[in-house]
């Protein structure tokens, strides 16, 4: 009888709801928790964990007040775990959002896409690219060739540097 491993990767997902309070008083600590939890249990590439974010908005979710408070919320967690969208799940549009909301140009009726900083944008590329790195995940892996493509995609024109990725 011959024993053969599982090599499989099991992909854990968790939901995560982000309420209004969370947002106004920049409570990140239940999205930092959730990742602190998921990395400790995490043993070397045997599983994926994503966090299924859905944010909570306002009736008027153009508001610069509501762009605001979402762009101090997701800066501060960029500042926390600059890596934090690694375990965002890239189904929907939740990475576009919070590139939106961590955008220099909080204008809500551009019709421009928003462009990162190149500090924001780099700082979490090379976070990213060094978690990845820390706890042996695949460095090729689809959905992160598309994180970093999202993120350098936003970034301005003007802060781009040649030959990064």
């Amino acid at each position: 009888m011959v024993e053969r491993q599982n090599t499989l990767k099991k992909k854990i997902s968790l939901s995560i709801d982000l309420t209004k309070e969370d947002i106004h008083s920049t409570n990140i600590n239940l999205i930092v928790d959730s990742i602190n939890q998921m990395e400790a249990n995490q043993s070397s590439n045997k599983w994926f964990a994503s966090i299924e974010l859905h944010i909570f908005e306002e009736d008027e979710p153009d508001s610069n007040q509501n762009m605001t408070k979402m762009k101090l919320y997701f800066t501060e967690l960029v500042k926390k775990l600059p890596y934090f969208l690694f375990y965002i799940n890239p189904t929907g549009d939740s990475h576009l959002k919070i590139i939106t909301y961590l955008a220099d140009d909080l204008k809500s009726n551009s019709k421009e896409e928003p462009r990162l900083s190149g500090k924001i944008g780099y700082k979490m590329i090379e976070a990213i690219e060094d978690h990845v790195n820390r706890i042996g995940f695949e460095s090729e892996h689809e959905g992160l060739l598309e994180i970093y493509q999202l993120i350098s995609d936003s970034i301005k024109e003007e802060d781009l540097q040649c030959g990064f990725l």
